[in-house]
C-alpha cells in the first residue's frame, strides 16, 4: 500500500538535502540554450465581443523543458520560464483588402521581459505586427491571466478576452521523482560515508525507503 505523505523530520531533512544536490547539479551542469518560441494568432473576426478563436505554433530551441504543453491550447497556454511568448492579431480585411488592427495585451501579475531584461506589463503592435517576451524565471510559478485586446480598425469592431498563461506546471509529482531518484543514489554513498555515523545512515536509508513508497499522482 502506498505511504502517505507525512513526512517526519529526518525525512524533510533529507528531502532539504536532495534538493540541495540536485540544485547543485543543475548549477554544476553545463547549460544548453533551450528555450520554446510560442506564437499566438488571434482570430479577431466575427460579432465579438470575444475573439473566434485562437492558433497556437511552437518552435523549440534546443530539448524544451518537460511542463510545456500544446495541446492544452492557447487559452490556457502551459509555458516554462525562459520560454518566448508572441502575440498576433488576425482580423478581416476591409474594403481595400488589408487588415488593418491594434492589438493590446495586459499582464497584471508582470511575467515577462523585454529584450533589455526589464519587466513589461502592457503590449502593442498594429497591423499584424507580432509583440510579445520572455517568461519571466522569477515569475510566480502556475496560472496567471492576462487580457487580449483588439480593435479591427477596418470594421470598426472590437475584441477582447482574459486567457490564461500556466507557467511550469505542476512541479511537486516532478520534485518528488527527482528525490526518489536522488534517493537511489544517496543510499549506497550513505552506507559508504566515513564521518557520518551509523545511527543516521540507517535513518537517512530508512527515510529514503519510504520517500521511495510515495505513489506519486500523474498529471
Amino acid at each position: 500500500m502506498p505511504a502517505q505523505l507525512n513526512l517526519s523530520s529526518t525525512i524533510k531533512k533529507l528531502l532539504v538535502y536532495s534538493i540541495t544536490v540536485a540544485t547543485f547539479t543543475i548549477i554544476l551542469a553545463p547549460r544548453a540554450k533551450a528555450y520554446t518560441t510560442w506564437t499566438i494568432t488571434i482570430d479577431a473576426t466575427g460579432n465579438g465581443p470575444k475573439p473566434a478563436g485562437y492558433s497556437l505554433s511552437r518552435t523549440d530551441t534546443g530539448i524544451p523543458c518537460e511542463y510545456t504543453n500544446s495541446s492544452s491550447g492557447a487559452r490556457s497556454l502551459t509555458v516554462c520560464p525562459k520560454d518566448v511568448v508572441l502575440w498576433v492579431a488576425s482580423t478581416a480585411p476591409g474594403s481595400s483588402g488589408k487588415k488593418k488592427n491594434e492589438l493590446f495585451v495586459f499582464q497584471e501579475d508582470t511575467i515577462l521581459l523585454d529584450g533589455d531584461n526589464n519587466s513589461v506589463q502592457t503590449l502593442h503592435s498594429s497591423d499584424g505586427a507580432a509583440t510579445g517576451g520572455t517568461i519571466d524565471p522569477t515569475a510566480t510559478l502556475l496560472g496567471h491571466e492576462y487580457y487580449v485586446v483588439v480593435y479591427d480598425r477596418s470594421n470598426k469592431k472590437w475584441y477582447m478576452e482574459d486567457p490564461k498563461i500556466i507557467i511550469g506546471g505542476t512541479q511537486v509529482p516532478s520534485l518528488m521523482e527527482d528525490i526518489q531518484k536522488n534517493c537511489k543514489q544517496l543510499t549506497p554513498l550513505l552506507e559508504k560515508h566515513a564521518d557520518l555515523s551509523k545511527e543516521a545512515k540507517e535513518q537517512a536509508i530508512k527515510a529514503c525507503k519510504q520517500l521511495e513508497e510515495i505513489n506519486i499522482p500523474k498529471n
